[in-house]
């Protein structure tokens, strides 16, 4: 069984939401453009007093991200990747609290085929199914603990 390249385990990638890196992707994968003034319109109830992960007493750590089983989409193993962009709120424990895909891009290895919202909700699935274990290091700011609201990457590739 596969697993995804998720620079989530090394924190590579991990960014505060909004950071340049965000609308401009990274070396390893195509360029995605996320709509994060849309995305933080939709969920302002639980962004209220979310604090920017730039703005932390210490940088967060991932501290376990145990790997889900059967977490591989079979559109991968179909001949798709996938470059997916997930914001995360990190809740006051260091663990998930919401997990939601702001952007992806699914790309066919072989020509002439295309994508379906079959495939769109696999990938989508699969990435939430991938972060939701992830146990972070406890965010803090001013001594205190706070939630904290991060993008990751999360890539399947080569199925």
């Amino acid at each position: 069984m596969r697993s995804p390249v998720l620079a989530l385990t090394l924190l590579v990638g991990v960014t505060a939401c909004g950071h340049p890196m965000l609308a401009s992707g990274s070396a390893s994968s195509p360029m995605l453009g996320c709509d994060l003034a849309t995305w933080r319109e939709t969920h302002r109830e639980v962004l209220s007093g979310v604090v920017p992960a730039d703005s932390l007493d210490a940088k967060l750590q991932v501290t376990s991200n145990p790997m889900p089983i059967g977490v591989y989409p079979t559109s991968a193993e179909r001949g798709f990747d996938a470059y997916i962009r997930v914001a995360i709120v990190v809740d006051t424990a260091g663990r998930v609290g919401l997990a939601d895909v702001l952007d992806m891009r699914i790309l066919a290895r072989t020509p002439y085929r295309t994508t379906d919202p079959e495939v769109e909700a696999d990938f989508r699935r699969s990435a939430l199914a991938t972060v939701q274990p992830t146990i972070f290091s406890r965010p803090f700011w001013a001594g205190r603990p706070v939630k904290v609201l991060i993008c990751v990457p999360v890539n399947f590739t080569g199925g």
